[in-house]
């Protein structure tokens, strides 16, 4: 039986089944479907696919191509590119977006370095605001201590057309081999100085996780003594079986959502969401997974609209469909396949953010300008993996989107034009 973290759990779905073994056959992930309760047809429709590409003989993933189906025509929407270094390491990630004469433009681009240990030390990002040339935005720096886990991470970004800098850092603490500690602070280029954001602290059993809580900082002299949100973790042996999230609206930690998890042994059959009203958990949606015979995952089905009188839910509300192929072994994490992105960037009225996981309870997203002010922040409804950001009212510049939920935490940086 393995054990599990709250992030690992949830992103198994999607991360974890990309590639799969039984009998020493080896598979990977050639496309997956996406279907979408549509009222007007009364069914599910398919909405959007995703066709994976590898080199010769499958041993590395380089690229995927997303479609759109837009009244009854499929689009290409998105496209990524991959290249490695000499020691299989990614080494650049290309996105491109497919313009309305029907051409591939350049949207934005990541270089990767790594130290002598592997460990990707540094991030370079580029945006390209005409479609053709790179320009240079921002990078992360990332060190490591001398067990090879990463303890610190800086984050700079420049606004290429104002030239303004803004920057934040993320320390990290281990003990007994656990990160217990993860600090958040922004430069505050007034005072030149590195100033406190919020924490997370978190307690463990062993190598279990038991409890996470979140802190923001309030301004001093000390942190707050109730963090603004907690997960309580619940485990039967050493398999998660629920997670409960609290928050702080005021008056204390209060429950707001539960996920209670069903395994087969190892993998996921079943992810349940509760919502907490009346001093009760009351069913909000549900997640089954199914798999074929070769043990990779064949379907992933998101039900909605719990019906009380029937005591099941009434909305099959969203599908998503797996189709895999045998392979050599792949010589590299395919992590990648399930990157956070955000396109197109630059962007002028609409902006998309496609996500690697669902989204849990208590999904926000904020928008905040170069100075690190909170210009909007809007609830997020829960079990999607598609947002959009539609018909924005920003002005022309640059803005740092925070997509954050219990499970994950995404940061973009896009352009207004």
């Amino acid at each position: 039986m393995k054990n599990f973290t709250q992030l690992q759990i949830i992103v198994i779905i999607f991360s974890l089944s990309f590639y799969s073994t039984k009998a020493q056959t080896e598979y990977q992930l050639d496309s997956i479907q996406q279907f979408q309760y549509d009222e007007s047809f009364m069914s599910l429709q398919m909405k959007q696919r995703t066709h994976y590409s590898y080199d010769i003989g499958g041993v590395k993933y380089t690229g995927s191509i997303d479609s759109t189906k837009v009244s009854g025509i499929w689009t290409p929407n998105l496209k990524l590119g991959i290249t490695y270094n000499s020691d299989n390491n990614v080494k650049t990630e290309i996105y491109q977006t497919w313009d309305d004469i029907n051409q591939w433009l350049k949207l934005y681009r990541t270089d990767y370095e790594y130290d002598e240990f592997k460990n990707n030390t540094l991030l370079t990002y580029f945006n390209s605001l005409d479609g053709i040339t790179w320009i240079e935005t921002g990078k992360t720096t990332s060190a490591y201590n001398e067990a090879n886990k990463i303890k610190s991470q800086i984050n700079e970004f420049t606004d290429p057309l104002y030239m303004i800098l803004s920057k934040d850092r993320i320390l990290y603490t281990y003990e007994d081999g656990n990160n217990t500690l993860i600090e958040y602070e922004y430069w505050n280029s007034t005072s030149g100085k590195w100033e406190m954001n919020q924490k997370t602290v978190n307690t463990y059993d062993g190598n279990l996780i038991m409890q996470q809580d979140n802190f923001i900082w309030a301004g001093g002299p000390d942190w707050p003594e109730t963090p603004q949100s907690r997960q309580l973790y619940n485990y039967i042996s050493s398999d998660i079986y629920d997670i409960t999230y609290q928050s702080d609206t005021g008056s204390g930690l209060t429950n707001r959502t539960k996920i209670f998890y069903t395994f087969n042994g190892i993998w996921p059959l079943e992810i349940e969401y509760k919502l907490w009203e009346n001093n009760d958990w009351l069913e909000e949606s549900k997640t089954i997974v199914d798999y074929d015979g070769n043990n990779n995952y064949s379907k992933v089905s998101i039900y909605i609209n719990w019906d009380s009188n029937l005591n099941s839910y009434a909305l099959l509300n969203t599908e998503y469909r797996y189709f895999w192929s045998e392979a050599q072994p792949l010589g590299v994490s395919l992590k990648n396949l399930t990157i956070a992105k955000a396109y197109p960037n630059p962007f002028k009225n609409d902006l998309n953010i496609t996500l690697p996981t669902f989204l849990d309870y208590e999904a926000k997203l904020q928008v905040f300008d170069v100075h690190g002010k909170e210009v909007s922040s809007t609830k997020l409804k829960p079990g999607s993996k598609l947002i959009k950001l539609e018909n924005s009212n920003l002005a022309n510049g640059l803005y740092i989107i925070k997509v954050s939920s219990k499970s994950q935490n995404e940061i973009f940086k896009v352009i207004k034009e």
